[in-house]
């Protein structure tokens, strides 16, 4: 039996620092604080396999598991740390990863950086 695995690229590397497109809870001024977007560094990326593809139920000479799924483990920067690294779940098709805050910014079109002090909850440039 030959086993066939559907070809992808992953655009980042481990140690890459990147900007994630989800929001992350965090403790601050005590008690907890949402952004809509954070940055951190890749720890480790794992590939998932599509489970209807995983199951072997029929005879064949030759089968193709899909990789439609990466799993990366990211180490967020700075205060919004909150309690070590977080998994971040990604389509092949799109992601949530961005190699700068202007990508992620402009992809979104409607948020700013989150990358400024907390006053009663609101971002406020300084």
């Amino acid at each position: 039996m030959k086993l066939n695995f559907n070809q992808i690229d992953i655009p980042f590397q481990v140690g890459q620092d990147v900007f994630i497109h989800q929001p992350l809870h965090y403790w601050g001024e005590n008690r907890q604080l949402t952004v809509p977007h954070f940055s951190g560094v890749i720890q480790s990326i794992e590939v998932c396999f599509n489970p209807k593809s995983r199951f072997l139920k029929t005879e064949s000479q030759a089968f193709t598991l899909l990789i439609d799924l990466i799993k990366y483990e990211i180490l967020p920067h700075s205060h919004f740390n909150p309690f070590g690294q977080v998994q971040i779940f990604d389509f092949v098709e799109s992601s949530k990863l961005f190699q700068s805050e202007a990508a992620l910014l402009e992809s979104t079109r409607t948020e700013s950086s989150p990358y400024y002090p907390y006053y009663a909850s609101k971002a406020v440039p300084v």
